[in-house]
């Protein structure tokens, strides 16, 4: 299965109830993505937006970002800056 193109989602760890999160519910630039328990509702923090290759926050309109590309590299919500670590494709 692909990211869908047409509607939010979330995604989620297999296996658990924890999916890719936005810190806090924060609008802010540079806020942390985390893996956190799936919420039922008012979860828009952990909803995203596939579209030309970034995956965006449906909270806050920013794009998944991974500013170092290494391991253990902490991920963040930024403004698109055409970066490679904002680009993703499912695998």
């Amino acid at each position: 299965m692909l990211f869908p193109e047409d509607r939010p989602f979330g995604i989620r760890l297999c296996g658990s109830n924890l999916v890719i999160d936005v810190s806090g519910a924060c609008d802010d630039i540079g806020t942390n993505i985390i893996v956190w328990h799936q919420k039922l509702g008012d979860n828009a923090n952990q909803r995203w937006i596939y579209e030309n290759n970034k995956l965006r926050s449906l909270k806050s309109g920013l794009i998944l970002s991974a500013p170092q590309l290494e391991y253990y590299a902490k991920a963040e919500q930024q403004h698109d800056t055409g970066m490679k670590g904002q680009s993703y494709k499912y695998v």
